[in-house]
């Protein structure tokens, strides 16, 4: 699978393209079982008039009466990143299985330990993903997990009260999986960012695996009640333990919630 991200001519000026490349070539060399893996990347110009070119045929495809897709820089730059092929996503599982007797507890799990795994490894290279979600979570195999959408991690720098990092991405966070930090414009600005956010977004991860959400304005209204520190009540009473794990996950103070590593201490995923 080749992925393939436009580089807005005013970051090359900036020299955001060199740091970009250098983000996903880090990528490239994580090995673990749980993450998609990187092959190779490089740079591209298209050559003049391409998107226009580009743009009729896909207009002509899907029939429409629009002259142009979308703004486009003719100075434009793209970075291609050729990794592991996956077919099937975490979104497309869970949206296929909507029954709560297809959210198999011991299933469920494994497959969160999994993802886990993943991250931990992230984070033990020094490194934030920063944009979990069940897309960015894909199936080698039926019971076998990965991690992608790697081009927006960055790096962990210690500061005095946690871990600073650069804010220097190729793509954006999703809304609904945001942390409370992630969702702050505050701390955008401040540049600071820990592995707590990642942690966040795992329990509520999890909450999903385990708790059918199929429908959008209930599953954002969920979650926006973490965030708010004041979850709704959405596990049954066969889910205890879960619920107070999720909440382990989730607390709003990111220095009180488990790290990936604590996380095997606990009960609940061991």
């Amino acid at each position: 699978a080749v992925k393939r991200i436009v580089v807005d001519p005013r970051d090359i000026k900036d020299g955001k393209l060199h740091k970009m490349l250098r983000e996903v070539r880090a990528m490239a060399k994580l090995d673990h079982q749980n993450i998609i893996r990187y092959n190779s990347t490089w740079i591209e110009e298209p050559p003049s008039g391409w998107q226009l070119v580009a743009d009729d045929s896909t207009l002509r495809s899907i029939k429409s009466k629009k002259m142009q897709l979308k703004n486009y820089n003719p100075k434009s730059q793209f970075i291609h990143i050729q990794m592991q092929l996956c077919n099937y996503s975490l979104t497309s599982w869970l949206s296929e299985n909507t029954t709560p007797k297809s959210r198999e507890p011991d299933r469920m799990k494994g497959w969160f330990k999994q993802i886990v795994s993943g991250v931990e490894y992230i984070h033990d290279n020094k490194l934030i993903h920063r944009d979990l979600k069940p897309c960015n979570i894909l199936f080698n195999t039926k019971d076998h997990l990965k991690i992608c959408d790697m081009g927006i991690v960055v790096e962990q720098k210690t500061g005095d009260d946690g871990v600073e990092v650069t804010m220097t991405r190729t793509g954006t966070s999703t809304d609904e999986y945001m942390s409370p930090e992630q969702s702050s414009l505050k701390m955008f600005n401040e540049s600071r960012l820990t592995t707590a956010s990642d942690v966040f977004i795992l329990g509520l991860i999890l909450a999903e695996l385990i708790v059918v959400m199929d429908d959008y304005a209930k599953k954002v209204k969920i979650f926006d009640s973490y965030r708010r520190g004041k979850p709704e009540n959405i596990f049954d009473a066969k889910q205890a333990k879960t619920e107070e794990f999720v909440g382990k996950l989730t607390n709003l103070n990111r220095k009180d919630r488990l790290t990936c590593k604590t996380m095997h201490g606990e009960m609940f995923i061991s």
